[in-house]
């Protein structure tokens, strides 16, 4: 598929970046990879059925969670479209998708305003989705 090469060349790239240890904490920097581990993860969520690990991404701890939590945001739009639709089993696959992004950041118990902040975005994604499932559970759709 033409998206996984453009996406292999920007793994590539980002190898590339990452051996210059003075751009790890640049603000920048920083945001952009964690676009992209949110988008590669999104692909994988959505073309293959899974979370991607940190080694498959090639990121850091740290950025893997990041773009994880803003994933949730992704998923989160999707599971609501999704329920829009009509389609209740694919918002269901959400929900799950989320709840174990929110696993996985619990687990590994992270400080700091930017991780609280990440950690609060997937709680809120989280709830919203388990109330839409909750809400077509009642009304039979599920």
């Amino acid at each position: 598929e033409k998206d996984v090469l453009e996406i292999k060349k920007a793994r590539r790239v980002l190898e590339i970046l990452t051996k210059d240890q003075r751009l790890k904490n640049y603000g920048p920097y920083k945001n952009a990879v964690q676009e992209y581990v949110e988008a590669l993860a999104y692909y994988f969520v959505i073309k293959k059925g899974f979370i991607p690990t940190r080694g498959e991404l090639g990121s850091d701890t740290e950025t893997y969670l990041m773009g994880l939590s803003d994933l949730s945001g992704e998923l989160m739009r999707k599971g609501i479209n999704d329920a829009i639709k009509g389609m209740a089993k694919d918002t269901v696959k959400m929900r799950d998708v989320v709840d174990e992004i929110y696993g996985l950041i619990l687990d590994l118990d992270l400080d700091g305003g930017e991780a609280r902040r990440k950690t609060d975005q997937v709680k809120y994604a989280l709830a919203r989705l388990e109330d839409i499932v909750y809400d077509m559970k009642i009304r039979d759709k599920l």
